[in-house]
């Protein structure tokens, strides 16, 4: 067992003591603290709250502090919420809409008047007074646009040599014309320094060449240094 050393300080819990409730605000306290506690708490209670009227100190001084306060308009009462039960009822809809689509039979194809004409280029129907103006209009369509697998093409169609675009057998030689044309005809560059310098005497002198730019090496030497400093400073010292 070890001995005792007084230069350790020991802890020890204080001895239980029984605390006496308050009758006025229902606390606990020591015997002799309650008596003294008794008669603030009688005293604190007796004493009227002084409430703050914010009003009062406002208008005071002014013609407003005659006149009564209105009261605040009630607000109406607040409806109890249904919004889980209309998203369940909406969900409950939604779920047997979808058993009852399934169990439909499929939809027949839609009808279409016998009388409408087909355009051969798109598929679609027309009346005849439409058909016409359609068929046309189609037909130029389909003849300005390459043949990519995806669009239907009459078989009559000439494919242009120069440009890949079809045009039908009667247009062909007025397009090639016109396509030879823009091919031959070379496109103009335009000079800015001969419209800029036009009459003057530096039109006739050589415009001179930019100097090559020397920034490349100027940034490998920079990196170079930088990566120099950085192992001399990283580096462990001998």
């Amino acid at each position: 067992m070890r001995g005792f050393n007084p230069f350790v300080w020991h802890w020890a819990p204080p001895p239980p003591v029984d605390l006496v409730q308050c009758d006025t605000c229902k606390r606990t306290f020591l015997p002799k603290v309650l008596k003294k506690h008794t008669n603030f708490c009688h005293m604190s209670k007796a004493k009227k709250k002084y409430v703050f009227d914010s009003r009062s100190h406002r208008t005071r001084g002014t013609e407003f502090s005659v006149l009564e306060p209105t009261q605040p308009k009630a607000e109406p009462p607040k409806k109890p919420s249904n919004w889980r039960k209309n998203r369940e009822d909406l969900i409950s809809s939604f779920r047997a809409a979808k058993i009852f689509r399934r169990s439909l039979p499929p939809l027949p194809p839609h009808p279409y008047d016998p009388d409408y004409i087909q355009c051969p280029y798109c598929q679609r129907r027309f009346k005849e007074s439409a058909a016409d103006r359609h068929i046309q209009i189609c037909k130029e369509q389909h003849a300005r646009m390459p043949n990519n697998g995806t669009a239907p093409l009459p078989l009559d169609l000439v494919q242009c040599q120069i440009c890949i675009r079809r045009f039908f057998p009667e247009d062909r030689e007025k397009h090639k014309e016109i396509c030879q044309k823009l091919l031959a005809k070379r496109r103009k560059v335009f000079d800015s320094r001969r419209q800029r310098t036009g009459g003057t005497e530096i039109f006739f002198q050589k415009p001179t060449q930019p100097k090559p730019s020397i920034w490349r090496e100027k940034y490998e030497d920079f990196m170079a240094s930088r990566a120099h400093h950085q192992e001399r400073h990283t580096s462990p010292k001998k």
